[in-house]
């Protein structure tokens, strides 16, 4: 009854959160990130650092060193549409795409006063996304680049009874991101006849996304090295959570975390590199730069109890604040004193926030092998115009699977695998449009006429027919003293 019960709460979470006519993607974060079979707020795992501190209480007496690494393929199909030199919608190129995007983590942990105390440090990637690149017909979204978050977290758990377990972690944070693409410049001419879309391009009307108008950006940014930037709040983030033993041996978990950027706009600096249009002439200008952004805080509850004989039912609900990361500010000077470079440039994300459930079956750690697998649904974080190359995807099915095998009375192995199901999705009317730039630019800069430009949707359309999958790996060895 218990159970039923459990489980129906959750369901009607789901279905509260979900907008069916939306597609979301939630791309940047680790497959291990509490997803992974193994892993979540009621286990005693490496990744309990970022998920729930309090579950490192439900690892082994003595002392335990894990290793671990995981990759994420996307493969994405996109069918393009583009807007004629006449301003009409028209079918452009199909573009194939994957990108391999990795991750990893290091973490020694170990138990204190009978158990009643474990503490640790762990160096983790939550966050790593590779962007599409080498892709002409992608590249005014993406060219290329990527963006990283590493945490080095302090955390630990006590056991204030024999059923409750609370835990706290603090965490550190050194973000870099590099985000390459191209601009049309003849948006900055509006629709006229000199240096917009009605100039000419090598004996034609330039139009969009003419060859002879493209721009070229490579943005590369990170932590300052100074202390003053480093010990900024930005780049602080806290873990904290609970678990309590239900019964003989069924564990309720909550936990929250948030990452560096989530309680103050992470803002990075760095260089920036411009390859100007053929039609102006080409050559390098190098800039300073500027980029900020938000970040998610994430919660997480988690329930397992025993069932099945030596097999575990798990069930967990997770909630991520994406609405936080809503564009890429970038703000660029010092250009060589050129007129012509931008001063500002935004570049919409888009995101909302995401509810995913999963539940699955795994088998306890008293076997020198253990299997499980899980299914999980996640909630729409972002609206159908808002697809773009970058972002893309619809509320997606996934199944993970995953083994550990017991070397030794000492080391254990362990490998899963989880594929992540997307439908096709159609964009028809996207909230991308460069014939807003030119708009805004006829009108002078009105300020009605300008909100697109405002909110960085004034470049290349992102219409077309998307079809994506994703695949991830997770691997790692653990040593455990006793």
């Amino acid at each position: 009854m218990g159970r039923g019960l459990f489980v129906t709460v959750l369901g009607v979470l789901f279905i509260l959160s979900v907008d069916l006519g939306t597609a979301h993607t939630s791309p940047m974060e680790d497959p291990s990130l509490g997803g992974a079979v193994f892993t979540g707020p009621t286990h005693g795992h490496a990744s309990s650092f970022f998920v729930n501190p309090a579950a490192l209480g439900l690892t082994g007496r003595g002392w335990h060193f894990h290793i671990g690494g995981s990759a994420r393929l996307s493969s994405l199909t996109l069918k393009r549409t583009t807007i004629g030199s006449d301003n009409s919608l028209q079918p452009g190129p199909t573009v194939d795409d994957s990108t391999i995007s990795p991750g990893g983590i290091l973490a020694y942990y170990a138990s204190f006063d009978e158990g009643k105390y474990r503490f640790g440090v762990s160096l983790y990637t939550p966050t790593w996304q590779r962007f599409a690149e080498d892709e002409p017909g992608l590249g005014y979204h993406s060219s290329g680049g990527q963006i990283i978050q590493t945490m080095l977290t302090l955390a630990g758990s006590w056991r204030f009874t024999s059923r409750l377990i609370g835990g706290l972690g603090f965490s550190v944070g050194f973000s870099s991101l590099q985000l390459k693409f191209s601009r049309d410049s003849v948006l900055d001419g509006g629709s006229d006849s000199i240096s917009g879309t009605g100039s000419d391009c090598g004996g034609t009307v330039c139009g969009y996304e003419n060859a002879l108008a493209r721009e070229e950006y490579d943005i590369q940014v990170g932590n300052r090295a100074a202390l003053g930037d480093l010990a900024g709040l930005k780049n602080f983030s806290a873990s904290v959570g609970f678990v309590y033993r239900i019964g003989h041996d069924s564990w309720l978990g909550m936990g929250y975390v948030a990452l560096p950027g989530a309680f103050e706009t992470l803002t990075l600096s760095g260089d920036a590199s411009i390859t100007l249009a053929p039609r102006d002439g080409g050559g390098t200008v190098s800039t300073n730069a500027e980029i900020g952004f938000g970040m998610a805080q994430m919660a997480f509850v988690g329930y397992r109890r025993p069932t099945f004989g030596a097999y575990d039912m798990v069930f967990d609900l997770r909630w991520q604040d994406w609405s936080r990361h809503n564009q890429f500010d970038i703000r660029l000077f010092g250009a060589d004193n050129n007129p012509n470079t931008p001063e500002w440039i935004p570049r919409h994300r888009g995101l909302r926030d995401v509810w995913r459930v999963s539940a699955g079956i795994e088998s306890d750690d008293k076997e020198a092998y253990r299997f499980g697998a899980r299914l999980r649904l996640e909630s729409a974080a972002i609206s159908n115009e808002k697809h773009s190359p970058t972002l893309v995807g619809g509320p997606n099915l996934t199944l993970a699977t995953g083994a550990e095998l017991r070397l030794s009375n000492h080391w254990a192995f362990s490998m899963g695998y989880e594929i992540s199901l997307f439908p096709s999705t159609n964009v028809q009317n996207s909230a991308f449009d460069p014939r807003e730039q030119v708009a805004c630019v006829d009108s002078a800069f009105e300020f009605d006429s300008c909100e697109a430009a405002r909110n960085g949707l004034s470049f290349a359309t992102a219409a077309g027919e998307y079809s994506f999958i994703q695949h991830g790996l997770v691997m790692s060895f653990r040593y455990d003293s006793l």
